[in-house]
Formats: C-alpha cells, structure tokens, sequence
C-alpha cells in the first residue's frame, strides 16, 4: 500500500513540475500547433508525417508523428527551435544522422545492378562508371521534406511547414526498336545520380550513384521500350549521366545500349518530371547458336557493347 501511494505522489509531482524552474508553472510544457503547407506540392499524399524539433542547445531532437498531412498540437518545453518534417510512410528510403540538423538526409540501401530484372548480383557489370565501380543504390520512394529555421514556443503557437517534393519522377521512353522480338529480358540503370538528399538544403547531395529500374515493351505489338523510376536528382560532381539498357537475347548472347542523357536530365523543363525519350536502336538478330534460353550470365567479358551516339 505505501509503494502505490509513493507511486501516485511521485507521478503527482512529475506531472505538475518536470523541469526546475525558480517558478514552476501549473503546466511547463509550450502546446504548438503544426500545419503543412503543400503550395509547392499540391499533390503530396502521404500517409503520415514526422516532425523532428532541435532544440537550441544541440540536444537530441523531439520527434512527433502525424497523420496525414492534417497536422495537429504538439507540446514541447519552451526554447527556439529547428524543424524539419518528412514523410514516414516509406520503407526502402532510409533517413540517416536525424540527430543533427545540417546533416539529416535521406538515402537508399545498396543494390544489383540488375535489381530491375528481378535478378539480384554484387557480380560487377559493364558500364556503370567508373570501371564498372559507381555505387548501385535501389531507388527512393516518394519523399515530401521541409523546413522551418527559427520557431521560439515562448512567443509563437503555430508553426506552418513548407513542403517541397524531395524525389524526381524520370520516364524513359526508347522508340524504334528494331528486331524487338528477339529480347528476352531487360534491364536498366541510370548513372551519375545523387545518392542522398539533404534535408536542411532540401537539396540532392551525396555521392554519385546508379540506380536500376525496370523497363519492359508495353505490348505484343509494341516495337518500343518503356520504364519509369524515382531519383533524388542529378550528382553535381558527375559530369555525365548515361542510360545503360541491358538486354538479353533468346540465343543465349548478351548486349548493352549506352546512351548519352545528361542534357537531357539538366535541361528537363520540371526537374521534378523528367522525360527521357530515346531511339531508335537495333538489336541484334539471332545467331542461330549459343544457349538458346536466354540465360542472365553477368560476367563482364559476355556482353556486346552498342554505344548510341545521340542525345535524344
């Protein structure tokens, strides 16, 4: 009996002063209310959002969870604070040093240079810059970031968060595909990509990285190629970016396309909506020999090398 009345006393006087203060107050805590402001992407959607508050000291941040982009109150001691807010509905894209403001940034966990045909390898491929070496990095999923530098809860109660859409949508569109028929499976890589984005600069950063997608013919009919994936943008410290199209013939040989995108990635009218339209090429006919099932060996001296010389 005298545990529990100790127990109640003590939750009593935790409740009603939990920092010392000369004067405490009845209630310590600063209630701030949050709303998302999405004019610059009118088409968020996610399904919850995180709120992160760094507090002047440098100390460890408080971190809230919302539903939705409805906002809501949150209750903190009273300070001037940082904040940034992102999405938490994903689960391939990794939020890394969330502990310090200047570095909090997203990125994803390593990958197949092959992912995108469902084939998972470490084996070193053809193409991907340097030497076959750039880091291969699953794409991010869709992420919404923003900002606010300067909020004081001892003077303000509401806190409005600008939210800016942090990945880009990039399609590839290949034309004209001569001898089409003779594929029988596909992959794909961008390279000279950002490998993370850096939530205080709202801003690619990171180091140069390649990412694998998938890209398929439409139709039976079709006698093109067509993909889609996710970026965080383009690596400032690579000069180029290549679109790598590794196909798989049903003889058995293997070839890859190489083709010059970096113009067309730079100049994209929306950097955030970026279309890659490419072609034609013409693969190869069938030999008539080699194994005849297509088969994904990924060893470096088996591919043919088709460079297109064309910026599309």
């Amino acid at each position: 009996m005298m545990k529990i009345s100790l127990l109640v006393i003590a939750s009593t006087f935790l409740q009603s002063c939990i920092f010392e203060y000369p004067n405490c107050p009845d209630d310590p805590w600063k209630h701030l209310k949050v709303r998302f402001d999405t004019s610059l992407c009118p088409d968020a959607s996610p399904e919850g959002m995180a709120l992160l508050f760094y507090p002047s000291d440098g100390s460890e941040p408080w971190r809230f969870d919302l539903r939705g982009l409805e906002g809501g109150t949150v209750s903190l001691p009273p300070d001037t604070y940082r904040v940034i807010a992102y999405n938490n509905d994903t689960y391939r894209t990794v939020v890394e040093k969330s502990d310090d403001f200047r570095l909090c940034s997203f990125t994803t966990p390593p990958a197949g240079v092959f992912d995108g045909a469902e084939t998972l390898t470490r084996t070193p491929v053809p193409g991907i810059p340097p030497e076959g070496e750039e880091d291969v990095r699953k794409m991010p999923q869709m992420m919404w970031c923003g900002i606010v530098t300067d909020i004081d809860t001892s003077t303000d109660s509401v806190v409005s968060v600008p939210l800016r859409q942090a990945v880009a949508r990039i399609s590839v569109d290949i034309a004209g595909v001569v001898n089409i028929g003779n594929i029988n499976r596909l992959a794909a890589v961008i390279t000279g990509m950002s490998g993370s984005y850096l939530c205080s600069g709202l801003t690619p950063s990171g180091f140069p990285t390649a990412i694998p997608f998938p890209i398929n013919r439409p139709s039976a009919n079709s006698d093109s190629l067509s993909g889609q994936l996710l970026s965080f943008g383009k690596d400032n410290l690579t000069p180029l970016s290549y679109l790598l199209l590794y196909v798989w013939l049903s003889d058995g040989h293997n070839y890859y396309f190489k083709f010059d995108v970096t113009e067309s990635i730079l100049n994209a009218p929306d950097p955030l909506d970026i279309h890659l339209r490419l072609g034609p090429i013409t693969i190869p006919p069938l030999s008539g020999s080699g194994s005849g099932d297509g088969g994904m060996d990924v060893g470096v001296d088996d591919w043919d090398f088709i460079i297109i010389d064309m910026e599309s």
